[in-house]
């Protein structure tokens, strides 16, 4: 079940709902002003396609743009002239949104521009106003390292959210699972380790005191100095900032004064400078995570090879129509684009953007990797030496970082660098990952990233109850909550009348919204979370959650679509009251494995055939003797306690609730002998 943004847009005199000539025309509109690889109609004819439908389009492909590949709309049944509701996809509620409101603008602005003469101009006016609604959203989006965490989460079925107000600041899991992270910066990362592997001068003398080779440097502080150091070291020689990382203003093969003196300018602005000697060989990424090795690669500027027949700029044309080459921020390829900087590389090998090269020649477009977005990788992690690799971990654990990016230059990473000359260049203590993202056949960095922190099976999730607003409904939840927390849980209980987590009062404002479900899966103490629904205040602000161990309905409810939105997001249990009719056929409505049944009426046809089927069920037998709250699972009888005893308590308004607890509480923890201690029984 995808989430989806439920978007009111007022019709102002328009008709939205409706397909016809206005709708046909300004879908045309739209789509000639659409990037070529994106298209409006999907599987909707244009005739079809009304300007809701055009709205609902296009909030998914401006989500598009950030790799969500969405296509669930609607526009719901039962709205007014005046107002019409739309829903679609979304996967970032970051972007989600304000996706839709951009979508109307954009949308508004066509209707208004169909009826104008030249067309043309109307088309190149949109797809400005569809690229500036890019733009609007790339703030707000996650970045693109962090986006593809988020895929193997979801590939994993691992709840993910963002913190609000955080500077794209993600939480993967819930509770006591809960992990954070920005980037590749997660929740374990050092503070210190980070400050000491951004000082470049200090994280090298601290990697050379302990035998691992890095390059000679100087730190210096004025021109004079850095043109002193570079004929100390010896040129040619790198210049760069000491406290900065991404190679920020790093200059390289610097070979005379005046190359040191330009570059010096350029660094100084961000504080101490480095001045290092240049070491010959190749840029290789060792990924290091909790002091292993995952992955290598080499770093590799653009290139083409030459096939005798075609010119430069056809081999980079041809290069280009890889699909993975693009624009967008979530394409692992960019694309090649011919400027200054790749001419003076090309005018090096005596070669231009018309020349023809010769059959399997190799030409770099680049004098270094860095010098554009385009650059390609290729995949070491077979490759590497063990000496290589021995001497990445052990910097990554000197530095103390869990998660490090180990710059290696070496002329041949397959052999040990005392042979053959390398060194540990860098410790990057926000690794990024594109050495592995881009080479083929590269080990899923992602993938064994979050298996690190969430093991296969582990889905990151907390055992979830969920009660349906009713009377006593409060009552129940409280008593469940005691059940767990007596079963060795911190459970987090949020309802009508507050938030606890265990016996601490979490907040005295009801918690029956979205925020009760924020605050328990937020608080790294909490083990286990019930929760009270209110069904009116799901319809419009959505649960909170996608889904839940047990749902529990204890009347008919008053909105009967937000009770199955509920009932979908069940995986283990719905619980339902079996003598109430009403509420039985919306059993037919959940994603639960298995219905558990609450009954008063131990002579119940509906519970007898589903008890005799292997079902489960909690019965009150008043002729049971001296335990008649029993529990009927997979054909077997488990007295839990007497009825009155526990009905009696002054939490509990209503007897029917003692039921109820029960059976959430055996949904959430499978353990009738537990349960059965819990509540005082000597069964």
């Amino acid at each position: 079940m995808e989430p989806v943004v439920r978007l009111t847009v007022e019709a102002q005199g328009r008709d939205l709902r409706q397909a016809g000539d206005v709708a046909c025309r300004t879908a045309e509109c739209l789509e000639a002003a659409l990037p070529n690889d994106l298209s409006l109609f999907g599987v909707t004819a244009r005739k079809n396609l009304s300007l809701a439908g055009c709205i609902a389009r296009l909030a998914l492909l401006l989500q598009q743009e950030f790799g969500y590949d969405l296509e669930d709309w609607a526009i719901l049944e039962g709205t007014t002239q005046d107002d019409v509701e739309i829903v679609y996809a979304y996967a970032d509620p970051g972007i989600g949104i304000p996706a839709g409101r951009l979508a109307v603008a954009l949308t508004d602005r066509a209707v208004g521009a169909v009826e104008k003469p030249d067309a043309g101009t109307v088309a190149g006016q949109l797809a400005e106003s569809f690229q500036r609604a890019v733009a609007r959203l790339r703030p707000l989006a996650t970045y693109p390292p962090t986006r593809r965490t988020l895929w193997e989460a979801d590939r994993r079925g691992i709840p993910w959210s963002r913190v609000p107000y955080s500077d794209s600041i993600m939480q993967l899991g819930q509770g006591h699972k809960r992990r954070r992270f920005r980037n590749s910066y997660w929740h374990e990362t050092s503070h210190l380790a980070t400050r000491l592997a951004i000082s470049k001068a200090a994280s090298g003398e601290l990697l050379r005191s302990n035998g691992i080779p890095t390059p000679q440097h100087k730190l210096v502080y004025t021109a004079e100095e850095a043109l002193a150091a570079a004929a100390e070291l010896g040129y040619p020689v790198v210049v760069k900032p000491n406290g900065r990382d991404m190679a920020t203003a790093v200059s390289i093969n610097l070979g005379d004064e005046a190359a040191v003196r330009k570059a010096y300018a350029k660094a100084q602005p961000h504080g101490p400078v480095l001045v290092e000697k240049q070491i010959p060989g190749s840029d290789y990424r060792i990924t290091v995570l909790h002091g292993r090795m995952i992955a290598a690669g080499r770093y590799c500027a653009a290139f083409v090879v030459g096939d005798a027949k075609s010119t430069i700029h056809a081999l980079i044309a041809s290069a280009n129509r890889d699909p993975r080459r693009g624009r967008r921020d979530c394409n692992l390829l960019k694309l090649i684009e011919p400027d200054a900087g790749m001419a003076d590389a090309l005018a090096r090998q005596g070669l231009g953007l018309d020349s023809v090269p010769e059959a399997g020649r190799r030409v770099a477009l680049r004098e270094w990797w860095r010098d554009a977005g385009d650059f390609c990788a290729e995949d070491v992690t077979s490759q590497i030496h063990q000496a290589n690799r021995v001497a990445a971990e052990r910097a990554a654990r000197l530095v103390g970082l869990d998660l490090a990016g180990i710059d290696f230059i070496t002329p041949d990473i397959s052999r040990p660098w005392h042979e053959v000359g390398g060194v540990v260049n860098e410790i990057n203590p926000t690794p990024g990952l594109n050495a592995h993202l881009r080479a083929d056949g590269a080990p899923d960095v992602h993938r064994i990233i979050v298996e690190e922190f969430f093991p296969p099976g582990d889905d990151g999730r907390i055992p979830l109850g969920v009660l349906l607003t009713a009377p006593g409904a409060a009552e129940v939840v409280c008593l469940v909550g005691r059940l767990l927390d007596t079963l060795g849980h911190r459970a987090m209980t949020a309802t009508s009348e507050g938030v606890r987590l265990g016996d601490e009062v979490v907040s005295r404002s009801p918690g029956t919204g979205v925020a009760g479900a924020e605050m328990a899966f937020a608080d790294p103490l909490c083990t286990a979370a019930v929760l009270e629904v209110c069904d009116r205040t799901a319809e419009f602000q959505g649960l909170g959650f996608d889904r839940a161990s047990v749902v529990a309905l204890m009347q008919a409810p008053r909105c009967e679509a937000a009770a199955r939105l509920l009932f979908q997001c069940a995986r283990d249990f719905v619980v339902l009251d079996a003598d109430l009719p009403a509420v039985a056929k919306l059993a037919d409505s959940s994603g639960a494995k298995r219905v558990l049944w609450v009954t008063r009426a131990p002579q119940s046809d509906r519970v007898a055939k589903h008890v005799t089927a292997g079902g489960a069920a909690v019965v009150l037998d008043e002729a049971a003797g001296d335990s008649d709250v029993l529990l009927w699972d997979a054909g077997d009888c488990h007295p839990l306690c007497r009825f009155g005893e526990l009905a009696a308590e002054p939490e509990l308004s209503d007897g029917n609730g003692v039921l109820f607890a029960v059976a959430i509480a055996y949904g959430l923890t499978r353990s009738a002998q537990e349960i059965a201690r819990c509540l005082g029984s000597n069964q």
